[in-house]
């Protein structure tokens, strides 16, 4: 089965991890078949799985990362400040302290 990604959506990052993933029931490869396209192939590896649930699998683990990216990127600051806070020697961190980081 051959699924067409739009990489304008979905990025590098999540399509990987997607097809890492299904890796474990399923063959997968993956090509660039334009600018913003990618073509990504799934085989089932032992038994035979209709289609259909093989690409309800990908779409609903690659919405999954791509959620997981959004979280990530969001909460990137406050996973700053935990760091900073976790590893100071001092309980008295200022802002400019985390800005210089």
């Amino acid at each position: 089965m051959t699924i067409k990604v739009d990489r304008r959506i979905y990025s590098d990052e999540c399509i990987a991890n997607t097809l890492y993933w299904l890796g474990q029931k399923y063959t997968c490869s993956r090509a660039i078949s334009g600018e913003n396209e990618e073509t990504v192939t799934i085989e089932a590896m032992n038994v035979a799985i209709p289609n259909l649930f093989i690409e309800n699998e990908f779409w609903s683990s690659l919405n999954d990362y791509k959620l997981r990216e959004k979280i990530k990127e969001e909460t990137k600051d406050i996973r700053t400040i935990l760091y900073v806070k976790a590893f100071s020697d001092c309980d008295n961190i200022t802002e400019e302290d985390i800005n210089e980081i």
